[in-house]
Formats: structure tokens, C-alpha cells, sequence
């Protein structure tokens, strides 16, 4: 598939060279994949996960992934039976525990996968990682890729999170430039749609959600428990991030947004990226500022306003005090804008 496309055509301000994971001590435990599941076995391949893990770390200096292994203190609570919520390690991580393995969403900041893992063993009989999933490709979502590779983990994404992974590109509004992940920290698995996974316990439903702070955000449904997972879909006490440079934008989260609430009742246990779980309501207060915000942005593109004379305006005084500056958001929502406007005269959006 030919992926020029994605490139973006911005500047580069800062560039990083990307190591690759060819240590010695990875290469060994790449080789346990077809060892037994025997007790022994299992402590082996942990402990040479952890190895290669280390290595990572020392090596990499890629943009989002830490020089050396931090101690935090990553809290665990019970959302349901067998259904774990993880917070500390960079992002809200959801572990279904099951006979034949945990499965976990999303992986935390390369700084802390070693903890990350240790603590997440714990909640698996098995002590192994089943299957991972990635429901975006920046790393802090998708770090434990590395580790768990070296074992016979499921990774699972959207096929777009896997191009970005696999692909050169930049991310101006952080100024950053982002070179392939090592071809083993790659998902396996990908879809476009939908997708399931039986794990005996619950089937846990994957669905792609329409390009918002990405164009490969999916969303994690334990529909048995009802408990919903959105990553970072879902601000809480913040500004959504759109990261336009990898296809997302303002009109997505609109119809994202909708598209979690046409799945959630009032019920339903919704899972952000980051902060406390919420309920349908909070999805319904970002929808509406989203809309309220875009019909600020159709106003200033339509009375060719620059960016700094849209920012004079104020236009989300009504929601500062709740989200903080939110100058980077309007920036990401005013660039992202830019890729789809149909006809700037009446400033129709597609």
C-alpha cells in the first residue's frame, strides 16, 4: 500500500535518530515464543521481557520514550469481575483477566513498562499478557509494544495506527519528528471496521470511531460489563487533543462523540484516556463545546480572521476554567479545519 499520502508537509524543527532493537539480549528473548508454558518457562520469558525492555530504554532516543525506568505508583481498582482499571503509567489501562491470559488496553509510557508489567502479571493466574491493545499509535498509549513482543502477544489495532507505527512523519504542533517502530512492536492484528475478541469470559468488542484525535482511534467495548473504553476521545478536566498532522479533527470528534453516545446508556462505565471514569453526560458536555467552538471557527474562516485576531475573541471563555489554556486545542482545531473545507466563500465542512 502506497502511505505517501500521510507525510506531512510541514517543516521539521527538530529531527531524532531512532535506534534500532537489534541488542543481543532481545534477540534471546524473541527465541522463548516456542518454548512451553510450563511455570518455569513463564518466569524465564518474564524476566528476559524485562531484559529487553532495559535495553529499549537505554538505547532509544525516540521522542515519548524515557532515557530510564521511573518509579510510580500505578493504582489498581476493580470495575467488575475480573475487569481491572490501571492508572499511573501514562494513560488509563484496562485488564480483562482471563484463564488463558490478561488482556490489556493500551500500554503506558515507555518509562513505565517494566512496573506497568510486573503490576499487570499480578492480576493474570497465568502471568502472561494475551493479547495487547493499541487504540491509537502514539506512545504513550502503545509503549509495553515492545516488551510483550518478545512473547506470544496479540497486538491488536486499527490498520491506520499500524501505518503510522510503520511510517516517517511529523507531528508539527509538537515538533516532532517520528521515525518506525522497531517491525516486532507493530501490531499484528489489524482492522478497518470492527473486530472481536472471545476470550471466554466476555466477547470484547473493537470499533473503529470516525477520525477525531486521530484517523485510527478505536473504542474497546466489555459489553457483558458495560464498560466502554475511549481513550482519548474523551477529555476529562482538559482540552481534547487533535492531532491533525495524523488526520484528526474537530468534525470527527463531533461525530465520534456521537457515535460513543448512540453505544453507551446511562450506565454505561466510559474509560478515558486519562482522569476518572465518566458517564454519558461528560460525553455530551465535550460534544456540545465542540460544536459550540466550531461555530466560532466557521465564523472567524468566513470573516478571513488570522489565527491571533480568532485568539482575541476569547472564544472559550466558558471553558477555561474547567479545561485550562486553551490555546494549543484552538490551534489544533483552526490547522485541522484546514483539509476540510468544501468551499471557503459559505465555509461548508465535510
Amino acid at each position: 500500500m502506497n502511505v505517501d499520502y500521510r507525510h506531512i508537509s510541514l517543516p521539521v524543527i527538530m529531527t531524532f535518530l531512532f535506534l534500532k532493537y537489534q541488542h543481543p539480549t532481545m534477540a534471546l528473548s524473541l527465541s522463548t515464543r516456542h518454548r512451553t508454558s510450563s511455570q518455569s518457562s513463564l518466569r524465564r520469558r518474564k524476566l528476559l521481557q524485562l531484559t529487553a525492555l532495559g535495553a529499549v530504554l537505554e538505547t532509544s532516543p525516540l521522542p515519548g520514550f524515557a532515557q530510564a525506568a521511573q518509579a510510580i505508583n500505578i493504582e489498581i481498582r476493580t470495575l467488575a469481575e475480573n475487569l481491572f482499571l490501571l492508572t499511573g503509567a501514562g494513560t488509563n489501562i484496562v485488564a480483562l483477566s482471563t484463564p488463558e491470559g490478561l488482556l490489556l488496553t493500551d500500554g503506558g509510557s515507555a518509562e513505565f513498562s517494566e512496573q506497568l508489567f510486573n503490576e499487570a502479571s499480578t492480576l493474570s493466574t497465568t502471568g502472561t499478557i494475551k493479547t495487547l491493545i493499541n487504540t491509537n499509535w502514539r506512545h504513550e498509549h502503545s509503549a509495553l509494544n515492545e516488551i510483550v513482543s518478545s512473547t506470544l502477544t496479540e497486538i491488536i489495532a486499527h490498520e491506520n495506527t499500524r501505518l503510522w507505527m510503520s511510517n516517517t512523519f511529523t507531528v508539527d504542533w509538537e515538533n516532532r519528528h517520528y521515525t518506525p517502530r522497531p517491525e516486532h512492536a507493530l501490531p499484528t492484528r489489524t482492522f478497518y471496521e470492527t473486530d472481536a475478541i472471545e476470550t471466554g469470559i466476555e466477547t470484547v468488542e473493537l470499533g473503529v470511531l470516525p477520525r477525531a484525535h486521530t484517523d485510527g482511534d478505536i473504542y474497546v467495548f466489555f459489553r457483558s460489563a458495560n464498560i466502554l473504553v475511549v481513550s482519548d476521545l474523551l477529555a476529562v478536566n482538559s482540552w481534547p487533543v487533535i492531532d491533525y498532522s495524523t488526520g484528526g479533527w474537530i468534525g470527527g470528534m463531533l461525530d465520534a462523540s456521537e457515535a460513543i453516545l448512540a453505544l453507551a446508556d446511562e450506565q454505561t462505565l466510559i474509560i478515558p484516556a486519562n482522569g476518572e471514569p465518566q458517564r454519558r453526560s461528560a460525553v455530551i458536555a465535550q460534544r456540545d463545546m465542540c460544536q459550540d467552538i466550531l461555530a466560532k471557527v466557521e465564523i472567524a474562516y468566513s470573516e478571513a480572521k488570522s489565527f491571533e485576531e480568532f485568539l482575541t475573541t476569547n472564544p472559550t471563555q466558558a471553558y477555561n476554567a474547567d479545561r485550562g489554556d486553551p490555546e494549543l486545542f484552538l490551534l489544533q482545531v483552526w490547522k485541522g479545519l484546514v483539509n476540510h473545507i468544501r468551499y471557503t466563500r459559505d465555509v461548508y465542512f465535510v
